[in-house]
């Protein structure tokens, strides 16, 4: 194997090239789960691998009819969102303790793989926090009953509830870490927003559970043909990061799998053949900051040039957005909204901004269509 059938593989792998998936729910379900820390850096991660579809193709969740197909549309920011509003799709803290989308049908086998990990890694918090064993089991109790009969609260009314019963300075650190153990226990879940804040609901009221959990051994090598389907070829300890499992459980996870592999450099590569490598790199995508095809490996050396390394460090809560031509990190990006008009500006260290505009047209008129906003582009 060599180092560009890598990003062959990965751009065909992610969908980003001749995507053959038509919902929010299918991008979703393909990728495993998907970082969401930027909920609407998140829905435009979705919509970029969605191809444009006739607004009568029913793909947006309504019947197909048979009615004769107008122009194609792209995606737009309120229809992505739309299908995390009803449920279609999930957003909560699993895997490594982050914000992820996931669907119905995977959040509860996922948890099962990935909480425990998580408690461990948050142990140190917990107690930091006060987040003791009877603090969590005073907390479920509280919450179960404050959110039953469909109930939507947000965060600060979680607090109330949590304080008004006892549990004292439920806020700041200790109220995250609060709310994140009993997402991790399968009790929150988020719901629609209401405004512009989140809700919270009870998992078995917003996606009730269906049939039984699989052996753990089956969901290792379920999450493994997930991973490795939508990012492969790649390590082992890429998988290992991006799941936060062991590189042992990750590694018996991909052998189960029944995946192809190949020796790079010294490492073992893993990868789905279910979708043919990408006939070129050629191609040039504006992706959000938490965008799988970034932040899904341990090693981003294939994709990702050394001069970006620093904005991938530091431990930031919000990264910057970045572009990609030809298969590798270009460049970053930023948007601010106006009146009527998307002002987008490029920045590049390699000072190929304007060159990389031309190659970006498509793509930044495809987020300007996303947000029904005019883009106004700016390269520095």
């Amino acid at each position: 194997m060599k180092p560009n059938e890598i990003l062959q593989r990965r751009l065909s792998n992610q969908h980003l090239v001749a995507s053959n998936l038509q919902t929010p729910l299918e991008v979703v379900s393909m990728q495993g789960a998907v970082q969401s820390q930027d909920f609407y850096g998140a829905l435009w991660g979705l919509a970029v691998r969605l191809p444009a579809v006739s607004v009568f193709a029913g793909a947006r969740g309504g019947a197909a009819t048979e009615q004769p197909s107008k122009p194609q549309s792209s995606w737009t920011e309120s229809e992505v969102e739309a299908w995390f509003t009803d449920g279609r799709i999930l957003r909560t803290h699993i895997l490594r303790p982050t914000w992820h989308f996931v669907t119905p049908a995977d959040v509860r086998w996922m948890l099962m793989l990935s909480a425990p990990r998580v408690h461990a890694l948050n142990a140190y918090m917990y107690r930091q926090q006060g987040v003791d064993t009877a603090t969590q089991k005073r907390a479920v109790k509280i919450l179960q009953r404050s959110l039953e009969g469909g109930r939507q609260l947000t965060r600060s009314e979680l607090a109330a509830a949590l304080e008004a019963s006892g549990v004292l300075e439920a806020k700041g650190q200790r109220l995250a870490y609060i709310v994140m153990f009993a997402e991790l226990e399968g009790l929150l879940i988020s719901g629609p927003r209401r405004g512009k804040q989140f809700t919270y609901m009870l998992l078995d009221e917003r996606a009730p559970a269906r049939g039984r959990l699989p052996a753990r051994a089956d969901a290792l090598a379920e999450l493994a043909r997930r991973y490795f389907g939508a990012r492969g070829p790649a390590t082992a300890q890429d998988f290992a990061w991006w799941s936060g499992l062991t590189v042992a459980d990750c590694r018996a996870g991909a052998q189960a799998a029944g995946l192809h592999n190949a020796e790079l450099s010294g490492k073992t590569y893993w990868w789905s053949e279910a979708r043919p490598p990408a006939k070129s790199v050629r191609g040039a995508w504006l992706l959000p900051n938490f965008d799988e095809y970034g932040i899904g490996f341990a090693d981003r050396s294939h994709t990702e040039p050394a001069e970006f390394k620093s904005f991938w460090a530091g431990g930031a809560l919000m990264l910057p957005h970045f572009y990609v031509v030809n298969g590798r990190t270009a460049g970053m990006w930023k948007r601010e909204l106006g009146k009527g008009e998307v002002h987008i500006t490029l920045q590049s260290p390699f000072g190929r901004a304007v060159v990389d505009a031309k190659a970006l047209g498509s793509s930044i008129k495809r987020f300007g269509e996303f947000l029904g906003l005019k883009p106004v582009l700016t390269p520095l």
